[in-house]
């Protein structure tokens, strides 16, 4: 059990944060070369594979093989020169025509470190998705998750549903790991700005409570389509 001390500093270094979502730009799969040797390329073909080459060797996840996104997360991390998370999707999302861009993925900086994203196709996967997680880095730059969570405080989205809302479309997790447990459904709103609880939220500390280390994501899909933005509310502890 924690001691009141580590609980009292935990609560006075805690921050609030938004998180958001617009069409086509949420990162699916965060990628970082981990090894001394040169890369060569990252490279998507959205239908068919993500093709990771450095001096050393190439590391392939095809598609119709690593059918979700957790599936060709698993075979990064199981290479010796790269690792991978999964940010604003789920583990088992399907990875073919749900990835973007297609064609070569150029390393940009988050917080200071080189990483290859494969951003979320909106339309191609039909969902759209926020994590709320206290790290957004891939593992070896992950702090020890088991002194940490997070507060999910509200879900403002602004999404436009190609066949209507559908009934239960809007779902948050807890992820503990692989694993993705639902612990709300409810059915969205359609066309115009929303939100899931009461705003009132946002001025307190209250919320749903993710057990030390693990995380909480909010996804809302269609059977047809989706457009629009998606804005997480939360505290990272």
């Amino acid at each position: 059990m924690a001691s009141n001390d580590s609980l009292v500093t935990r609560k006075l270094l805690s921050k609030k944060v938004i998180n958001q979502n617009v069409d086509d730009v949420a990162v699916a799969i965060r990628i970082r070369h981990i090894s001394s040797d040169a890369v060569t390329s990252v490279t998507l073909t959205s239908t068919t594979n993500l093709v990771l080459i450095d001096a050393a060797g190439t590391t392939t996840s095809t598609f119709s093989t690593d059918t979700t996104l957790g599936a060709v997360v698993d075979r990064i991390n199981a290479s010796a020169n790269w690792e991978a998370i999964i940010l604003d999707a789920k583990r088992s999302d399907a990875s073919a025509s749900t990835l973007l861009p297609n064609s070569a993925i150029t390393a940009s900086t988050y917080d200071g470190v080189s990483y290859y994203n494969a951003l979320t196709d909106t339309s191609g996967l039909d969902a759209m998705a926020v994590r709320l997680c206290y790290s957004r880095h891939t593992p070896s730059g992950q702090p020890v998750k088991g002194a940490h969570r997070v507060i999910f405080q509200d879900v403002t989205y602004d999404v436009t549903l190609g066949g209507g809302a559908d009934a239960d479309g809007l779902k948050l997790y807890e992820v503990d790991g692989a694993t993705e447990t639902e612990i709300w459904r409810s059915t969205p709103t359609t066309g115009s700005s929303a939100t899931l609880f009461s705003n009132a939220l946002l001025d307190s500390d209250n919320g749903i409570t993710s057990k030390d280390g693990n995380e909480i994501l909010v996804q809302i899909t269609d059977s047809t389509s989706i457009t629009g933005s998606m804005h997480v509310f939360g505290i990272l502890e």
